[in-house]
């Protein structure tokens, strides 16, 4: 009989095959030599289809294999980690992409070995049927091996990055100050403490967690492959903001005015500064305080007031006090000119007077409200004209000028007066 291709070879394989197993189950009765004969037979076929159809395919596996020790003799223990292998394989093609290292274990036994340096053969398994283990590199590794030792050390609380600016952490009570450790002996003599690593970036409240022991040299760095009993520790760490004392000084936060034509002389309050207390990053922002708002609209006199300051709620006075506020309020200063049409005292009984002006220009400075209210007749001016008989003279005029006012100019001053 021929075939034309391999498909027309499996395709009559596979044929055979089935024909086997029916023959195996007729046979049974019969023949059992036959049967099993006939059962290999299927078997092999089934195994050469498969083949056929999903080669094997050799290789080495991409990702490397941890090793891991085994049966370490009592009071031992290994040091440093074990240099991981790599392994060739053969496995079907469909199940390449599912291996990695985690499809075998490998392991070296140390039952046999004492302190010190050995290179030991390394057992390595597949835990898939499928995949057979043809090759391992390296096939020994090297192991060191020491006597495990303890001691105990002091726990140290390590503060990676602190709260945020303004917040503090308080005092933190740890709840144990030593800690033992154990492990191989020349590891061991490195630890010189242990430490609790904590990170606070950006915490404005009180942390409370467990926290893992690392052992470490003093120095800073980190001791592998040694044990600390407790291996963690739980914490409370307080965090709260940060408090600081200033002094500033004190303004007055007076709203208003005096009444039209008077004027604020002088502000003054008492104390000057004060002393407060409270978060030093709120503190950096105040560079004064104030007091409660003084209405002083309308006003004609002095006012002197107690006040509280007007403190943002997280800062307090060292010393609690009121602020003496005094505003001296005083007229306003103005000029005011006045016509004014002198008197002629001592002017004799049927005589006339004939002046070369009809008025006296009186220019007058002082408080504007008592400037505001004088009339004429409260600026005496007059030519005192006594023991004049007939004739042309000339005068001084002769002012009386109010309480609180001065004297600008005065014009004319003197008078050119005919009598008649």
């Amino acid at each position: 009989m021929k075939f034309r291709s391999a498909p027309d070879l499996l395709v009559q394989l596979w044929k055979w095959s089935i024909f086997a197993v029916v023959g195996f189950a007729h046979s049974v009765q019969s023949n059992l030599g036959i049967g099993f004969l006939s059962l290999a037979l299927s078997t092999v076929l089934w195994v050469f289809v498969t083949s056929e159809q999903n080669p094997p395919r050799d290789g080495i596996v991409s990702e490397l294999i941890t090793v891991q020790p085994v049966n370490v003799p009592t009071g031992l223990a290994s040091v440093g980690e074990l240099e991981r292998v790599s392994v060739r394989i053969s496995a079907p093609q469909d199940i390449w992409k599912g291996v990695d290292a985690n499809t075998f274990e490998a392991s070296i036994d140390l039952s046999e070995l004492g302190q010190g340096k050995r290179d030991v053969p390394v057992r390595l398994h597949s835990k898939d049927s499928r995949v057979i283990v043809r090759d391992v590199l390296p096939a020994r590794v090297g192991v060191e091996l020491d006597v495990i030792k303890s001691k105990s050390v002091p726990v140290r609380l390590n503060i990676t990055d602190g709260p945020p600016q303004g917040y503090i952490v308080s005092q933190v009570d740890l709840p144990i100050n030593v800690a033992n450790i154990s492990g191989p002996a020349r590891l061991v003599e490195l630890v010189d403490l242990v430490s609790a690593d904590v990170d606070l970036k950006g915490l404005k409240s009180d942390l409370r967690q467990v926290i893992l022991l690392v052992p470490g040299t003093g120095s800073g760095y980190d001791v592998q492959q040694v044990r600390v009993d407790p291996p963690t520790i739980a914490l409370q760490i307080p965090i709260s903001r940060e408090v600081d004392f200033l002094e500033v000084p004190v303004l007055p936060n007076v709203v208003g005015g005096p009444q039209n034509g008077y004027w604020v002389s002088s502000v003054s309050v008492s104390p000057a500064t004060v002393a407060i207390v409270g978060p030093r990053d709120l503190l950096q922002t105040i560079s004064f305080l104030k007091t409660r708002p003084l209405d002083i609209s309308g006003s004609i006199s002095d006012i002197s007031q107690l006040l509280p300051l007007n403190l943002p709620n997280e800062l307090r006075l060292v010393t609690s006090t009121q602020i003496r506020v005094d505003i001296k309020v005083l007229p306003a200063d103005g000029v005011r000119i006045f016509q004014i049409t002198p008197g002629l005292p001592g002017l004799a009984a049927g005589r006339a007077a004939i002046l070369d002006v009809s008025a006296i220009e009186v220019t007058l400075a002082g408080p504007a409200p008592v400037l505001s209210k004088l009339t004429q007749a409260d600026i005496p001016v007059s030519l005192r004209l006594e023991n004049k008989g007939v004739g042309t003279f000339t005068v001084d005029v002769s002012l009386s000028l109010p309480p609180n006012l001065t004297l600008v100019k005065l014009s004319p001053d003197k008078v050119q007066v005919t009598i008649k």
